[in-house]
């Protein structure tokens, strides 16, 4: 019997930031630095699946791995051209 090969993913964990909803405090998405760098990320987060509010718009500088928080679905994603944040709804 063979064993099975997994692909597991490289991540450098250079530090984690959890997106809160700005009304009730809820954890929404987990961003996990992987490489530092001059990007500057700005994400929002709307729709939470606990209250219906929203995060504040985030800065995060480097390259980011981003997660769903433990409970939470992300419905959609739409990066805004205009003011460079990215949206992300949640179900």
């Amino acid at each position: 019997m063979t064993e099975e090969r997994v692909r597991r993913p490289k991540v450098n964990d250079l530090g984690q930031h959890e997106i809160l909803c700005a009304d009730c405090e809820q954890v929404l998405l987990v961003m996990m630095q992987t490489e530092e760098s001059d990007k500057v990320n700005k994400i929002k987060v709307t729709n939470c699946p606990k209250c219906g509010g929203e995060s504040w718009v985030n800065s995060l500088v480097g390259k980011y791995f981003m997660a769903q928080a433990e409970g939470m679905i992300i419905r959609e994603m739409d990066f805004d051209e205009e003011t460079n944040i990215m949206k992300v709804r949640m179900m």
